[in-house]
């Protein structure tokens, strides 16, 4: 048992690897007020990282965790029991070794003391480091979370499964300060088996989750897929559109130039005709005035007669040849004015090429918002697909996780069924072995009321030959003559 004295000079307090030492230190001051100061960490291997507090001449208190709370942290922690509970069996087992070389300054103290509202042990803790007892706290600073019921079975567990471990607990809890008796935990399998069931209806939820996710995939897949395809007939269309576009542009620039051309020899043809018809209706008006000149002058003219008359014969000729150029005129305009009507139709072609480009324009508009909508959703699909996949991911990751669990928590229920069937057996084995014990208990106890009746048998028959014995020297000293007088014998 640790000595209770409050000892001289300073006092280091330490902790192994596994105990926080700010919040241990903060434990300390909150249960005992007087303290101040810090918790120092010790690294393996222990008796070199003690070794500086060894040489002083002040006294050492070790904080280290029980089995239990070590094996919670660690499972907390995401650590496998077994390899846990090992290192806590080597690093217990040094701490011992260290102890046993210096047990009277160095004093041992189990980490849950801390947590624990009995104020008894603390205050032994007190007493050796030199501090006040009356002022520890009887109150424990909660706030810690409780632990998990499967992590109190898999802890056991693996406990009940190392034999090397139970001896360093038993060592550990001999050679430091006593704990109170702990609180009742209440059904520890029944607790892990709902939280198992918890576990399993969380896996089958996400399951489900993940289920919904791939179908949601895979709908967006077949959507994207169709929006793909239309938004290949619309780029194709466009395309077309464009091409059809660029062609009636070209079309009614042809026809634009052409119209010029053909307004232009019409002009042409028109001034010229104007010109000759001109010169022809002068020609007329002078060979009429001549006419009227020669009529009134007939008798000084009569020389110009034959000059007139061959110019008239001439004039003749000349209107002759006029009309046979105007015959010639008309049928050169003929194509002409078949030309101003296909000149027309093509304008009116043009027009309707203008209306058609127009719609064109206006179509290939529409569909440049619709396709530029289509890129919209088609990136929202994609961005949608990314998240659905991260998600996809963050889910399969969840499941393969869950499904380990599920595993390992299969295994340990398996190993928890074996167990509890071996402690069943085992329980009715002591049962047995109580009943019979019970048995001959009562079978000594029938034994014991046979003695305690002859020895009262034995007793009166004592009292009796006792009183009998009385009797007998009662009579003897009646029947016995009584002494002489010494004077008389002399005589």
């Amino acid at each position: 048992m640790p000595t209770r004295t409050a000892p001289p000079g300073t006092v280091t307090f330490l902790c192994l690897a596994g105990t926080p030492p700010e919040s241990l230190a903060t434990a300390l001051a909150a249960r005992c007020p007087d303290w101040s100061g810090q918790v120092h960490p010790l690294t393996a291997p222990l008796a070199a990282s003690a070794a500086p507090y060894l040489e002083t001449d002040g006294r050492i208190v070790v904080v280290h965790a029980g089995w239990q709370d070590w094996l919670l942290a660690a499972m907390a922690a995401g650590r496998d029991p077994g390899p846990a509970l090992e290192d806590w069996v080597e690093q217990t087992e040094a701490l011992l070794a260290l102890h046993r070389g210096n047990r009277r300054r160095m004093l041992l103290v189990p980490a849950g003391l801390l947590d624990q509202p009995d104020a008894e042990g603390l205050c032994d803790l007190a007493r050796w480091a030199g501090l006040d007892p009356d002022q520890v706290t009887a109150e424990a600073p909660g706030g810690l979370p409780a632990p998990s019921a499967l992590h109190i079975v898999l802890a056991r567990q693996a406990f009940a499964g190392l034999d090397r471990a139970r001896g360093t607990a038993l060592a550990f809890e001999a050679a430091s300060l006593p704990l109170p008796d702990p609180r009742p935990e209440g059904h520890v399998p029944d607790a892990a088996f709902a939280e198992l069931t918890r576990l399993l209806g969380r896996q089958q939820e996400i399951s489900g989750a993940l289920q919904a996710t791939e179908q949601g995939r895979e709908g967006l897949q077949t959507d994207n897929a169709e929006l793909a395809g239309n938004l290949g007939t619309l780029q194709s269309e466009l395309v077309r559109l464009t091409a059809a576009e660029q062609a009636a542009t070209r079309t009614a620039a042809r026809l634009k130039a052409e119209n010029a051309t053909l307004e232009r020899e019409l002009a042409a043809l028109r001034d010229s005709a104007r010109a000759e018809l001109d010169a022809l209706r002068a020609s007329q008006a002078t060979l009429q005035q001549t006419t009227l000149l020669t009529a009134e002058n007939a008798g000084t003219l009569q020389s110009e007669l034959v000059r007139l008359t061959a110019a008239e014969q001439t004039a003749a000729r000349t209107t002759a040849r006029l009309e046979s150029e105007k015959a010639a005129l008309e049928r050169e305009l003929a194509p002409l004015r078949d030309s101003v009507r296909a000149l027309e139709n093509t304008r009116r072609e043009l027009a309707q090429a203008q209306q058609a480009q127009a719609a064109a324009t206006e179509t290939t508009g529409r569909v440049q918002a619709e396709l530029a909508a289509l890129r919209d959703q088609h990136a929202a699909l994609q961005q949608t697909n990314g998240l659905m996949a991260e998600n996809i991911g963050l889910c399969q990751s969840e499941l393969v996780r869950l499904s380990t669990v599920e595993q390992a928590v299969s295994t340990e229920r398996a190993t928890l069924e074996h167990q509890i069937v071996t402690l069943r057996k085992a329980a009715e084995a002591e049962k047995s072995a109580l009943e019979r014990e019970l048995v001959q208990a009562v079978r000594r106890m029938d034994r014991l009321s046979d003695n305690r009746q002859a020895l009262a048998l034995a007793q009166a028959t004592i009292q009796r030959m006792t009183g009998e014995i009385r009797q007998l020297v009662d009579q003897q000293t009646r029947s016995a003559p009584p002494p002489q007088d010494e004077p008389a014998a002399q005589g």
